[in-house]
């Protein structure tokens, strides 16, 4: 079956293409083939930068056909201006169900986690490995070869494609759920070892809904090493999305640390039980846990720099007092291990700031790591910087998703949360009874 795909994608080759060409893509098909039969299950860390654009004046959205022509000869009210950055770092796994993502280093994949973390701004998956499957396996019926390219002294083959909507599978968001759109794109490859260097996308004929006139997608792919064999894996990817009000998000993405995973991470898919193994664990040593309104303040141990920290990064401290119960009574020691995980990065251009969401997740005691849920203590610190200048620190109120976590604001964008920085806590419930607005 393979085999007759590749001859296939030779023979449907645009005629008058030189044999030699049909050559080259019949064995990097096949090479591409190959290497997705035999990859084994697999995880890399991902790290996504992603940069906001938006036009010095606020715009209402515009038919897709005005957006793009204002792009290509800007009016000085489209004149786009950076006005954030973020950063983020991943696990993300491949499966036979599809990509998978977590926090870099967490045991448990989730397919709703995407979801959850790129509230604002897109972010596009499967550029782990399905993107090499809808092109060379279910979607591109034909390629054409369309000449020659030098990049860094070597000269690569480029074959262009194009997918209509009822062919693909590359889908985006709208509304109510999702929808199929077509696209296009370019390969490009080496002759003198077949194989796959370069894809570019673009999809510009998005669907109604989709808040999105196009997107572009630009794919470096490496040979990588797992295990004892060596599979075509990406390297780095850049995405561009065209908003319909003018805006433009730009995704940097690379990958690391590609390795296979055998029983230490779980994948869980949204509506499917969880394995014995990970819902009902071996018994152990009872864990204590903290009451209610339990009060702490630590400190961090290492500096936490706007250049280089990404959400999902883990940070440590230690505590500066002891941890006490609302009745004062002390549960844990001044100088206990405390430790989490950043759950926010921005770095904000317009006006300048950088912005970081800290969230506790465990205090060891007595070798213990004894799990929390923290929101921080506005009421402490209050209290105990009243009457003094509190410009270099601002509080805000949380973002969805942040609830049981602290965000601190610095008043520049390049940055630095100093080893020692001192931050006040009190122990919360998951959930908070709320009452409800309105009817």
């Amino acid at each position: 079956m393979r085999f007759s795909l590749i001859l296939v994608a030779a023979l449907r080759l645009a005629v008058g293409a030189e044999q030699d060409e049909r050559e080259v893509l019949a064995r990097v098909t096949a090479k591409v083939l190959e290497s997705n039969r035999r990859v084994p299950n697999y995880t890399c860390v991902e790290t996504i930068t992603r940069q906001f654009f938006a036009p010095i004046a606020t715009q209402l959205p515009h038919a897709c056909p005005a957006i793009l022509e204002i792009r290509r000869h800007p009016t000085p009210d489209f004149i786009l201006r950076r006005v954030m950055t973020d950063r983020l770092r991943l696990d993300v796994a491949m499966t036979a169900r599809g990509e998978v993502f977590s926090w870099a280093g967490a045991s448990r994949f989730d397919d709703n986690f995407v979801d959850r973390i790129a509230h604002k701004g897109p972010m596009a998956s499967g550029l782990f490995g399905a993107l090499l499957i809808c092109i060379f396996e279910t979607d591109v019926k034909a390629f054409t070869f369309t000449g020659k390219k030098t990049v860094n002294d070597r000269t690569l083959f480029e074959y262009s494609f194009q997918v209509a909507q009822p062919d693909s599978h590359y889908k985006v968001r709208i509304p109510d759920g999702w929808a199929f759109t077509a696209y296009g794109g370019t390969i490009r490859v080496d002759p003198k070892t077949a194989s796959l260097v370069e894809i570019e996308m673009q999809a510009n004929q998005l669907p109604e809904g989709a808040g999105e006139c196009m997107s572009s997608f630009h794919f470096e792919l490496k040979p990588a090493t797992i295990g004892e064999g060596e599979f075509l894996l990406p390297a780095r990817a850049h995405q561009v999305f065209i908003a319909a009000t003018g805006n433009e998000f730009d995704n940097d993405t690379q990958f690391a640390n590609c390795r296979e995973y055998r029983g230490e991470s779980v994948a869980i898919f949204d509506g499917e039980p969880v394995p014995d193994r990970i819902a009902r664990p071996a018994p152990a040593l009872r864990i204590p846990s903290f009451p209610n309104g339990s009060r702490f303040a630590f400190v961090l141990s290492a500096p936490i720099s706007s250049d280089t920290a990404a959400a999902g990064d883990p940070f440590h401290g230690q505590l500066i007092e002891p941890l006490r119960a609302p009745d004062l009574k002390h549960l844990a020691p001044d100088g206990a291990k405390v430790a989490g995980h950043l759950l926010r990065v921005e770095i904000h251009h317009i006006p300048p700031a950088f912005v970081v969401v800290l969230k506790p997740e465990w205090i060891e005691i007595k070798g213990s790591k004894v799990p929390i849920i923290a929101v921080p203590d506005w009421t402490r610190v209050t209290a105990m910087n009243a009457g003094k200048d509190r410009k270099r620190l601002a509080f805000n109120v949380p973002d969805p998703g942040e609830e049981r976590a602290g965000q601190f604001r610095f008043p520049t964008e390049h940055s630095v949360v100093p080893k020692g920085f001192q931050s006040y806590w009190r122990i919360a419930p998951p959930y908070e009874d709320r009452k409800p607005i309105g009817h």
